[in-house]
Order: structure tokens, then C-alpha cells, then sequence
């Protein structure tokens, strides 16, 4: 029985290459995207398609990983339709974040994080995956960064 799946494997800080080498190593397909050269898409976690009666354990004590992302003891599966979408931005080995993932002055709402489901306006795109959103909160105007995969289009 083939029961191969994608799992998040969350790694020791800075340790995301070792720990995509040293999984590889036990015969594991590893993705590990990055933006750039020195920057992974998720820093500190890597993805790993396995077959969990085999090679959890074996994973799960290799160098470099901290843990498996999982609910209880049981590692959780991640679509393949999530690990295929982050495969097609990449470009030149790298996830490429567009840049013109929304229009100046679009009304955004964010949807993770310390300002979850407040609503303001874009305003521009700080950095490769940071974006500046205008807030209005009561009687002031605010601006922040947030990551712009925390951030979707308003209602």
C-alpha cells in the first residue's frame, strides 16, 4: 500500500538545510522553498512526502528537525494542491511573490496575526513577501507591514 503524503516538518532555527540534506539522505522527497538565497517561503519549516508507518521516526530524530507538524501524534497530511501551487511561482528555484498582488488603494482585509480582520487600504509592497496597508482606526490612520500572504481582498 502506497501511502505517501506531504508533511510539514518544522526544523531547528537555521537548520532548514541540514535538515532537507540529512532527510534526503533516508530516500524522502524534501521541498524546502525559498524567496532568495538565504530565506526559505516558511522559515524553520520544510516539507517531506513519506509514508508515515515507515519513516516518522527515522524523520523525526533526524539532525536539524525539531518536529512534525501534527495533531496529537498523528502527523498532518498537507495537500498536494498547496505543495503544487507553491511549486508553480517558482521561478528560477525561487517562489516568486507577485508584486502586483493587489492594486493601490484596493480595500484589503488582514486575515492572520495581530490585526486580524481589521480592513484597510494598499497602499504599496514593502519587500519580496511584505506589503504596507493604510489602517483607519477610530479617529487615526495607521501604517504597517504585514506579510502579504496574511492579507486578502476585503468583502
Amino acid at each position: 500500500m502506497n501511502n505517501l503524503n506531504w508533511y510539514a516538518v518544522n526544523t531547528k532555527p537555521r537548520h532548514e538545510a541540514l535538515a532537507e540534506k540529512m532527510i534526503s539522505q533516508l530516500g524522502v522527497d524534501v521541498f524546502y522553498p525559498k524567496i532568495n538565497e538565504k530565506k526559505g517561503l516558511f522559515p524553520g519549516y520544510l516539507f517531506a512526502r513519506y509514508n508515515p508507518m515507515e519513516h516518522y521516526k527515522k524523520i523525526r530524530y533526524t539532525r536539524g528537525v525539531r518536529d512534525i507538524v501534527s495533531y496529537g501524534y498523528t502527523p498532518v497530511p498537507v495537500d498536494d494542491e498547496i505543495i503544487n501551487a507553491i511549486k508553480l511561482r517558482m521561478e528560477s528555484g525561487f517562489v516568486h511573490i507577485a508584486k502586483d498582488l493587489f492594486k493601490k488603494g484596493e480595500r484589503v482585509v488582514i486575515r492572520e496575526g495581530l490585526f486580524k480582520d481589521f480592513e484597510g487600504i494598499f497602499e504599496d509592497v514593502k519587500d519580496s513577501e511584505r506589503i504596507i496597508i493604510l489602517l483607519n482606526l477610530i479617529s487615526y490612520q495607521a501604517r504597517i507591514v504585514v506579510e502579504a500572504e496574511k492579507v486578502g481582498r476585503a468583502a
